[in-house]
Order: structure tokens, then sequence, then C-alpha cells
């Protein structure tokens, strides 16, 4: 599966950049149906991704984001 592309603005401060990133990965991750078999390998990829994303940002957003890494490898 391919990423979605992000359209993000270079003058832009970080944060803002990073919380465009996310939406779009969240949108994309909730585009999959977990009961459909054929997309759940996607639904991994795209939900690995979100993961990612929240690792890379926690300098930016701390504890948010290390909180939503934790729940997600909770559920892992």
């Amino acid at each position: 599966m391919k990423a979605r592309k992000v359209k993000l603005d270079p003058d832009a401060p970080l944060d803002e950049s990073l919380r465009t990133i996310f939406s779009v990965r969240l949108d994309e991750l909730h585009s999959f149906d977990p009961s459909d078999p054929a997309g759940l390998h996607d639904l991994r990829i795209a939900a690995k991704r979100v993961r990612y994303l929240l690792e890379t940002a926690e300098p930016v957003f701390g504890k948010p984001a290390a909180r939503g890494v934790k729940k997600m490898l909770a559920g892992a």
C-alpha cells in the first residue's frame, strides 16, 4: 500500500505540519475495514505509519504523543 500524499506549507511551523500529516494518516487508517481480510494488511501498515509518526512527533507534542504510542503498542 502506498501512503497518501500530504500537501504541506513549507513556511508552516513544525507542529502544524505534523498535525496535517497526522490527520491524513488517521484518515488513511480509518479508511480500512478491519473485518475485511483482504484489507487487513493495508490497515496494519497504516497503523504502523501512525505509530511511527507519533514516535517522531514526541519531542514536539510530548506526553500526548507518548501516550498514543503506548496505547497503540498495548493494543498490539
